[in-house]
């Protein structure tokens, strides 16, 4: 199966309010840029539930938050 098939994803592309965005949240919670990316397009795209090993997201509302053991 193709990896879209199997885990049902799609690449979705970066918008210029996505930036705005994101530089909002990084200055409130402290984020990389390419966290505070991501997080901007989860929120643009009505995701709830993120998979990621920083810390920082923990206080995040709205997010149901995956975290790896490593």
């Amino acid at each position: 199966f193709p990896y879209t098939t199997l885990f049902r994803s799609t690449i979705e592309p970066v918008l210029p309010p996505d930036f705005l965005v994101a530089l909002e949240l990084q200055s409130q919670f402290g984020l990389l840029p390419a966290d505070s990316l991501n997080l901007a397009l989860a929120r643009r795209l009505g995701l709830t539930e993120i998979a990621t090993t920083e810390s920082k997201f923990d206080h995040i509302q709205g997010f149901i938050i995956y975290k790896s053991e490593l």
